[in-house]
């Protein structure tokens, strides 16, 4: 785990909620030894570089019990290098002795900042779901009317006394009413120990004077609503449970999920982690493999072909002494290595004495498919001088 708490699955878990309910992540390094507290930090305490070889532990804090205290007085934003220059310490209201952290042990990321007073002031990003808050508060309005409902056996209604007279119905008397409403509110219900039907001594006849379920139509607001929290996170509306879709179309919308959503979120997280953990000092970033993900197999084996066609017409290319070896390299996406700048001589393979793994890899591949099928080899320049191109078969 990260901690003595969490596993890293919680701890990313977190990162993402925190982030999506709030606007903020704050992540907070452990440094045995150093005091991040404000009140009994020193100067040098506050300027403490934190390394990867320091940190301890790493951790989430609260988001919703968090509040940045900016310096008093403080330079403007857009001239700092650093948030200790601009922020005093983080407050951390929790439920824990730690309640005033300095900010060179904790890494801050928010999201929707507007840069007007307010947030400049507070220092705070704001949720996403900010937009959606009417929607929000239609779906619980929409959940409790159903509840009450179920609960109540349907919608609101008056009892009436269908005995009549020559002067027309006869109104019941307190003392009707009150044994009515005993023995209804008693026995007769959907509640435990209630039965869903109940016996009077009363003729009686009831009129609604409400809307029952159909007619309140919370259904068609449930889906306006979900269709708005859907876009806001740009979540396609054909993967939300309950909503007719074709089957084809399922791919296309898992698909365009990662591209919009998923990839961009999936690469924020690994910053921050980065960024955590100090990874970036030792020239290592956090990354996510996405090689599992059913959706995207198509698109990983078309940019396999493609690139395993790039590689052999560069390669093809070098043999022919068009380009060097680091030009190659560089058309398939790998660094310059020393000594690549020179064009192959005659009777010379290529060296791989200088390659990484991978490059050495991928080239070794192309001269395979090149012996095995000689004929996608590009031939010299072609004898059509206005040409400026090689044209495709054997020398």
């Amino acid at each position: 785990g990260v901690n003595w708490k969490d596993s890293f699955e919680a701890f990313k878990w977190y990162a993402v909620a925190y982030l999506q309910v709030t606007g903020n992540r704050y992540g907070y390094q452990q440094v045995p030894g150093a005091i991040a507290l404000s009140t009994g930090a020193t100067s040098t305490d506050r300027t403490i570089k934190v390394k990867h070889k320091d940190i301890n532990q790493i951790f989430l804090l609260p988001s919703h019990y968090v509040f940045p205290m900016l310096l008093n007085p403080r330079p403007s934003w857009l001239t700092v290098t650093d948030p200790v220059q601009y922020i005093n310490y983080y407050s951390y209201t929790g439920t824990d002795a730690l309640g005033q952290i300095t900010p060179n042990f904790v890494v801050h990321e928010m999201v929707n900042w507007m840069g007007d007073l307010s947030d400049i002031t507070q220092w705070k990003g704001r949720s996403p779901f900010r937009a959606t808050l009417k929607n929000l508060h239609n779906l619980e309005a929409v959940y409790e009317a159903r509840a009450k409902n179920y609960r109540e056996g349907g919608p609101r209604g008056m009892w009436v006394n269908k005995s009549s007279d020559a002067g027309g119905n006869v109104p019941l008397s307190p003392g009707q009413k009150k044994e009515v409403e005993e023995e209804m509110m008693s026995t007769y219900g959907m509640g435990m120990g209630q039965r869903p039907f109940g016996f009077t001594n009363q003729p009686l006849a009831f009129f609604k004077t409400g809307s029952n379920i159909q007619e309140l139509e919370p259904f068609k607001e449930t889906e306006a609503d979900a269709a708005a929290l859907a876009g806001v996170n740009q979540i396609p509306m054909s993967l939300l449970p309950g909503v007719q879709s074709k089957y084809s179309n399922l791919d296309i919308a898992e698909r365009n999920l990662y591209e919009v959503k998923i990839f961009s979120e999936a690469n924020a997280l690994c910053h921050f982690i980065t960024k955590l953990g100090c990874f970036d000092e030792l020239g290592y970033k956090v990354m996510v493999n996405f090689d599992t993900v059913t959706c995207l197999q198509d698109d990983a084996l078309k940019f396999a072909q493609a690139f395993q066609a790039n590689a052999d017409g560069s390669l093809a290319l070098y043999q022919a002494k068009a380009i060097t070896l680091n030009q190659l390299l560089k058309k398939i996406g790998f660094e310059a290595i020393d000594g690549g700048d020179d064009y192959l001589t005659e009777d010379e393979s290529i060296d791989t004495t200088n390659l990484t793994a991978d490059q050495e890899k991928a080239v070794k591949k192309a001269m395979a498919r090149l012996k095995k099928h000689p004929n996608i080899l590009w031939g010299k320049p072609s004898k059509n001088k206005k040409q400026n191109c090689f044209v495709k078969g054997k020398e």
